[in-house]
């Protein structure tokens, strides 16, 4: 699985894109907000990220300030259907797998969310096919260090504080 300036450059001959930007800043009520974005010219991508925190009342930060509660990870979704999660969770540990937890689809739907470090992002697609498991994947950032748990910084393990939000 090769990385997102992999695909870049190997798209900048039809649609000339050459960065990848990553911008930083803080939503209205001051959450955390990690952008990443694919430009052929980076000064006009940061002034329309930076026109779009304005106008929803958030504000655009410097490199660095909020870059440091994400992790980059591969998220699968998975349909439950037919899926003992224990046994699941065993067959996975050894091609990669980080944590899992139910989560909403789209539509509402129950899924099984199935994450893993970005590096063994097609290990553990490979071992999901393999299973014959029917999944839909993505990479996407998840927030590490949202809150306190027993005194010290922890993540958070309730799948609705997931931050789920992945490049595009």
């Amino acid at each position: 699985m090769g990385s997102l300036n992999d695909f870049i450059s190997q798209e900048t001959s039809v649609n000339r894109l050459r960065y990848v930007a990553t911008y930083e800043g803080y939503a209205p009520d001051g959450a955390a907000v990690l952008e990443e974005a694919a430009t052929d010219n980076t000064n006009r991508s940061v002034a329309n990220v930076r026109n779009i925190f304005t106008k929803l009342g958030g504000n655009l930060g410097t490199t660095g300030c909020v870059e440091f509660m994400f992790r980059r990870m591969g998220v699968f979704r998975l349909k439950p259907e037919g899926i003992d999660q224990d046994e699941l969770e065993l067959d996975l540990i050894d091609h990669g797998f980080y944590e899992m937890g139910e989560g909403n689809g789209e539509n509402g739907e129950t899924q099984i969310v199935v994450r893993c470090a970005f590096e063994e992002f097609g290990n553990l697609q490979k071992a999901l096919e393999e299973r014959r498991t029917r999944h839909s994947a993505r990479i996407g950032r998840a927030g590490v260090c949202l809150h306190k748990s027993r005194g010290s910084a922890g993540r958070s393990g309730h799948p609705g504080h997931w931050q789920t939000n992945a490049s595009r």
